[in-house]
């Protein structure tokens, strides 16, 4: 069952309202951000026939979120439905996780292209005319946790955003774009300068930044370690008070804890 905020992010880009936009989810972690690109990518894929590209800042947090990706495909027995391949800059090859690597299988083939941002840039890029079949059916832009893009290291990626956006329209595609962060102040106008959109390309209204999971009670535990005489440093002096350390309390908890068993 998905949310509020994930629905109206799928809307945006299904173009149910009669138009496909660009959209920024920027809901709190742990509200199905990576789940609605997910869904996003699949549902271009098979209903609309197109080439889906999910951009992450590093390889490392790449990797992670497209193993949870392809885990789901499995479990929903989708992956025979979607070829799903990624390309990372700190590996040498194209690794394809549902279709078999001994055929010649090339970047195009592939409708859902994991990647990173260095790997778009250096290797991508500079051989697009060898993966026309990508770019040529390009549909949908996942930017991945777009917070990691600040500093000189986002102003190098929005450079590489904007080259990906020319080099699809070179093949004649315009993708749409899904760029998943955390809410700023200036959010609109980051995510209009990062991918330099045209004032008529994207809107404030596009941006889902409300949370509309159902929230539990919490419970709120205050631990106050108990209290004990210290040593009596001497012979006329007043005894202290002295109160025992938390940390070693929660380490000894936490061993009680996992020797049982939990």
């Amino acid at each position: 069952r998905l949310h509020k905020h994930q629905h109206k992010v799928l809307d945006l880009l299904s173009g149910s309202g009669g138009l496909v936009r660009h959209a920024a989810l920027t809901t709190a972690i742990g509200s199905g951000r990576t789940w609605v690109s997910h869904l996003a990518a699949i549902d271009v894929v098979l209903r609309r026939r197109g080439h889906v590209l999910i951009v992450h800042p590093d390889p490392e947090l790449g990797r992670a979120a497209h193993t949870r990706f392809c885990d789901r495909l499995r479990s929903r027995q989708w992956d025979s439905l979607v070829g799903v391949a990624a390309r990372w800059s700190n590996e040498p090859d194209v690794t394809w996780h549902n279709r078999n690597e001994g055929a010649d299988m090339r970047i195009g083939d592939a409708d859902i292209l994991a990647t990173d941002i260095h790997a778009l840039d250096r290797i991508l890029l500079p051989e697009h005319n060898q993966h026309r079949e990508l770019f040529q059916r390009l549909t949908l832009v996942v930017a991945e946790n777009m917070e990691k893009y600040s500093g000189i290291f986002g102003a190098d990626a929005s450079l590489v955003f904007r080259r990906l956006r020319r080099v699809a329209k070179h093949h004649g595609a315009e993708p749409h774009v899904l760029a998943i962060g955390p809410r700023t102040e200036h959010h609109e106008n980051f995510v209009s300068r990062f991918f330099r959109f045209h004032p008529h390309e994207f809107d404030a209204t596009w941006i889902v930044s409300a949370d509309h999971r159902g929230k539990k009670q919490k419970e709120v535990i205050f631990w106050n370690p108990e209290l004990y005489h210290g040593q009596q440093l001497a012979p006329q002096a007043r005894p202290r008070l002295h109160r025992r350390s938390c940390i070693n309390q929660a380490r000894n908890v936490l061993g009680t804890l996992l020797g049982a068993g939990y």
